[in-house]
């Protein structure tokens, strides 16, 4: 009986997560939309994030559903995620200014490691990781045919639509108008398409190389066109958005994809030359004579702003460091820096999602975070070469921007195809070891 309820627990979990990847890049816009009829903020909040306390409940039933089971794999995406989102409730209730702001921003920081943490809990089957990568996919892809379709609308044309404060128009590099889609903002479909960048082009590959096993004169052109395609569409729409984060992020997944991927040693070297070429290029761009062409690519004033932003922060953390050894080790409390911030009036905007977490949970909630990028690269490299350069493009974004913090569409999109992938990873080897021992 218990093993038919977790069994049902586990497919409403799963029906729930395929939910939330399709909900979550019309969050913003859903939201706007809802602003127009409601005037009850706090009820617009609640109807748009419905999936918060949906998760927690989720959360509390598997919890006590692995109680009933006789043996629990306790491995340590366990141990460090527990820790994190523990730590996490700990900081926002004991250390953060209030109880309401750490929990809050317990939502911006952690909230995407404990839909992961949910997932570690739950029976996974065989098959669940592409239903879910399929539906990612297809949304990046529409999204970004958005993101290009829009440039020749006009401009703000959501607002003609009823929406204020809202899409196209309202965000420009210079005089440029930067791509967001149905995103909050540029950065945030930027940092979206990332992963599905690299899902896509390892597709591509995979594919091609097992077509190729059985018709050795059939060309990649030919035989992946409209995956091609799509992966063209998602980086030209990221282009299109100017976030200088993700093109760090992206050349830096291209680099390590060209090291690991590529066999012939000349045309390994050959692509990881042309990519250091592109960049090399617009680091030129950015300090060109023309200044229209330089501020395309340094951003101009608020180049300025994101770094006086990025050193107030860092000698924030040296003065913790040099004189408050509690502050430096725990932090200040969930909801001190990052987006929480810009609500609350008193803080530090890191413009990093590491400075952000040092300042928030100190050095140790730091170092739990980069224990668990660590082992998810180390086993994603090995089991899901598309995930690991997905999350290794992010990881790199994050050091310029509150990636993880700002953008849930992401975030827990990310962590919810990680943690299927780690399960399935689990599950693959568990079933070789029954039948070893049969053997």
């Amino acid at each position: 009986m218990y093993k038919s309820l977790n069994n049902l627990l586990s497919s409403f979990v799963l029906k729930f997560l395929g939910i939330l990847i399709i909900f979550l890049p019309l969050q913003t816009l859903f939201q706007s939309y809802l602003e127009r009829f409601f005037c009850n903020q706090s009820f617009v909040f609640w109807l748009s994030h419905w999936y918060e306390p949906i998760a927690a409940i989720f959360l509390i039933l598997v919890v006590i559903g692995n109680f009933t089971k006789k043996e629990i794999a306790i491995d340590k995406y366990y141990l460090i995620v527990g820790a994190l989102i523990d730590f996490g409730i700990l900081s926002a209730i004991f250390i953060s200014p209030s109880i309401s702001r750490g929990l809050e921003g317990f939502r911006f920081t952690l909230f995407a490691s404990l839909i992961f943490f949910i997932i570690m809990l739950v029976d996974v089957r065989k098959g669940d990781f592409e239903k879910l990568v399929k539906s990612y996919l297809t949304i990046s892809v529409i999204v970004a045919i958005w993101a290009i379709v829009e440039r020749v609308l006009p401009m703000n044309y959501w607002q003609h639509l009823g929406l204020s404060d809202f899409g196209f128009g309202q965000h420009k590099v210079v005089e440029v108008y930067q791509s967001q889609s149905i995103f909050q903002g540029s950065n945030q479909l930027a940092s979206y398409l990332l992963p599905a960048i690299f899902i896509m082009i390892k597709i591509v590959e995979e594919r091609y190389k097992s077509q190729v096993t059985n018709n050795k004169q059939i060309s990649i052109l030919k035989s992946q066109f409209s995956n091609i395609i799509f992966t063209l569409v998602m980086i030209a729409a990221l282009i299109l958005t100017f976030s200088r984060s993700a093109f760090v992020g992206l050349a830096i997944g291209l680099v390590v994809y060209a090291i690991i991927s590529i066999k012939l040693v000349r045309l390994k070297y050959l692509a990881i030359a042309l990519i250091v070429a592109l960049i090399a290029f617009l680091y030129v761009l950015s300090n060109a004579p023309s200044r229209v062409i330089s501020d395309l690519f340094s951003h101009g004033a608020s180049h300025e702003q994101h770094l006086s932003a990025l050193r107030l922060s860092i000698d924030e953390v040296k003065d913790r460091f040099q004189t408050d050894t509690l502050k430096f080790t725990f932090g200040s409390g969930l909801g001190t820096a990052g987006p929480s911030v810009l609500k609350y009036g008193d803080g530090f905007v890191s413009e990093s999602w590491y400075l952000q977490l040092i300042i928030e949970i100190g050095i140790f909630g730091l170092a739990l975070w980069l224990f668990l990028m660590y082992y998810l690269l180390r086993d994603l490299v090995k089991e899901n070469k598309g995930l690991f350069l997905g999350l290794l493009s992010v990881s790199v974004a994050a050091l310029f921007l509150h990636t993880w913090a700002d953008n849930p569409a992401l975030a827990i999109t990310l962590f919810i195809l990680m943690g299927i992938a780690v399960k399935e990873t689990r599950n693959k080897k568990q079933r070789y070891k029954q039948i070893t021992n049969l053997k």
